[in-house]
């Protein structure tokens, strides 16, 4: 076990971004003046303030070494918000030699590993907790690149507004961070290959018409009334590699019923091979229940110091009834312990972005 950790977490709302930080500092409390790690989680209001909020909180903190996480909401002690000022704080002390800062892996990719060779040469797999820029258009290579040129196992999330298009810290020895993906989705029968496409309209699978293929996977109620294909169904990418079936799901964008053809919001190519999944309450409980059920075997009787986690736009109230519903279960799951987190625009696990998912890290005494 770590010895003379710490870690608080604290959370607060208010209509400027200064009273707003100056309450969860309060919530905080006092501080030890040794702490040297934190995370603010943001959300898209108070994006704008994020010079201030930095500055203001090293500041009045000891901590001078900050990660930011911008979100369409954030999760903290006090609940969920989303659409609204909010501000989540972590403030931790970790072991000084477990943890690199990386302010943007854009502008600084160079300089951060002329810097830390000798650290990475020393870690097994960091674990990255990022955030990267929704709008950045080359996010995708950057995300690819950090984990294959560290050797990192990222976790994260994307939002507008997020700064250095992609940023955060890398947790290393001698911490130990476990993390889990749920993807809220059943896979259907089959797996099947891309016979026929033109941009991102899906024509033939298997030699046949791709309609005939969802129709087979989906099951005969689907097939027989379409309209309850939408929001529900959807194509994944399957990831091979993995000690796991994983996937990249993709959104099924539309229907052409006469040519029996799928609008898909990827890019494919014959030879492709693509799944079908289901998107419901249901499946996405069983897939966050199998996923906190996975770590908590992993994790035995080690304690969390504390934990991360990213949800997808599109997941909370919408899939499960409440914002706070992916936070209740996570207690009822692994119990107790300081928990932030934002709701994100798109995830990130590993070295690939995926969607309507739900990230979890957790540090480990």
């Amino acid at each position: 076990m770590i010895s003379n950790t710490f870690l608080r977490t604290a959370q607060a709302s208010g209509d400027h971004w200064g009273t707003t930080v100056k309450a969860a500092l309060t919530a905080l409390g006092p501080l030890p003046d040794d702490l040297n790690f934190g995370i603010a989680c943001v959300t898209m209001p108070l994006a704008e303030h994020l010079p201030s909020i930095m500055t203001f909180l090293r500041e009045t903190t000891p901590i001078r070494q900050w990660s930011i996480m911008v979100g369409s909401g954030l999760a903290g002690p006090v609940g969920a918000v989303r659409d609204r000022p909010a501000l989540a704080l972590l403030a931790a002390r970790l072991p000084p030699q477990s943890f690199r800062m990386i302010d943007s892996w854009r502008e600084r990719r160079d300089t951060f590993l002329d810097g830390n060779r000798a650290w990475l040469a020393g870690q097994d797999m960091p674990v990255g907790l990022m955030q990267g820029d929704a709008f950045d258009n080359d996010l995708p290579s950057m995300i690819a690149d950090l984990a294959n040129t560290t050797h990192s196992f990222l976790v994260g999330g994307m939002a507008a507004g997020q700064p250095g298009g992609l940023s955060g810290a890398l947790l290393g020895a001698p911490l130990s961070v476990v993390t889990g993906l749920t993807q809220g989705c059943r896979k259907l029968p089959g797996n099947f290959r891309v016979s026929e496409v033109t941009d991102e309209i899906l024509m033939q699978l298997d030699g046949r018409p791709a309609l005939a293929a969802l129709k087979e996977a989906a099951g005969p109620e689907i097939a027989q009334d379409l309209n309850k294909a939408a929001g529900v169904i959807h194509l994944a990418l399957p990831i091979s590699g993995t000690d796991r079936a994983d996937y990249q799901v993709r959104t099924l964008l539309g229907i052409d019923p006469e040519q029996g053809w799928l609008a898909v919001g990827c890019q494919l190519t014959p030879g492709d091979r693509i799944v079908f999944v289901q998107r419901d309450d249901d499946s996405a409980r069983a897939d966050m229940r199998r996923m906190l059920a996975d770590i908590a075997g992993r994790i035995g009787d080690r304690p969390i110091l504390g934990g991360v986690y990213i949800s997808c736009v599109a997941r909370g109230a919408h899939m499960f009834g409440t914002d706070e519903a992916e936070i209740d279960m996570i207690r009822d799951c692994l119990g107790e312990f300081p928990l932030i987190g934002v709701i994100g625009q798109g995830e990130f696990c590993h070295d690939r972005i995926y969607g309507y998912t739900g990230v979890l890290a957790l540090i480990l005494s």
